[in-house]
């Protein structure tokens, strides 16, 4: 038979009587491929599908750009601020050494005289009180500036021959810093110094002498 010959339709009504089939089933069986097909180009499936995207996007982008609080940075215990020593009532009210700050904190202000001889008197009373961190912030404040005798006082808290723990934040002595403020003493005319100076030595002499190394480094400086 000669397909060219034929009338349209005819080759496809052959075919499905070959099959056994009505010739409709041919047709009928491909129709929801097409219905599968035009869902698919519908523009409402691919309105929603485009909404199911912007939410999943913004959805990961908040979850990345969610700020995250930070608790605050808590403030150190009174006793490591203070070197473990218990305080009077009144200085556990705030801060160990707020007193001193505000002091300095006056003179750099220049709401408060400047006299060394006033603050290093403040800074004993402060150390008679027992208020360590004040004493020791308004020494170190002086010493700083050039006052000998509170750079006597700070060294003598440091000195292994002369600590206690009622006169020093520090749990134990500390010979470089006594030797530090002892020099700084002596070298703004503080005659006693240069004598404890000279006790010092001595008494890492006598450690280095036992093989402590921490000793023997600081010798080397001493001489």
């Amino acid at each position: 038979m000669n397909d060219r010959n034929d009338p349209p339709g005819a080759k496809r009504r052959a075919t499905a009587h070959f099959h056994g089939r009505p010739p409709q089933a041919v047709f009928k069986a491909s129709q929801p491929l097409r219905r599968q097909s035009s869902a698919l180009r519908s523009p409402v499936t691919w309105g929603a599908l485009a909404v199911l995207i912007g939410i999943s996007v913004f959805l990961f982008s908040g979850t990345r750009k969610m700020p995250v609080s930070v608790p605050p940075e808590e403030a150190p215990p009174l006793a490591q601020a203070t070197g473990g020593h218990e305080k009077p009532a009144e200085e556990r009210i705030g801060r160990a050494g707020d007193s001193a700050r505000a002091i300095i904190a006056d003179i750099r202000a220049g709401a408060r005289s400047h006299d060394l001889e006033e603050l290093y008197t403040q800074a004993g009373q402060f150390l008679a009180d027992q208020r360590l961190a004040d004493a020791h912030l308004l020494y170190f404040f002086t010493a700083r500036t050039g006052h000998a005798a509170s750079a006597f006082v700070l060294a003598e808290m440091f000195d292994p021959n002369y600590f206690t723990k009622d006169t020093s934040l520090l749990g134990r002595p500390d010979p470089v810093q006594a030797s530090k403020w002892y020099r700084n003493a002596a070298n703004n005319g503080y005659a006693q110094a240069g004598e404890r100076l000279k006790q010092l030595k001595q008494w890492v002499v006598k450690r280095a002498s036992t093989g402590d190394p921490e000793a023997s480094r600081l010798l080397l400086g001493l001489r």
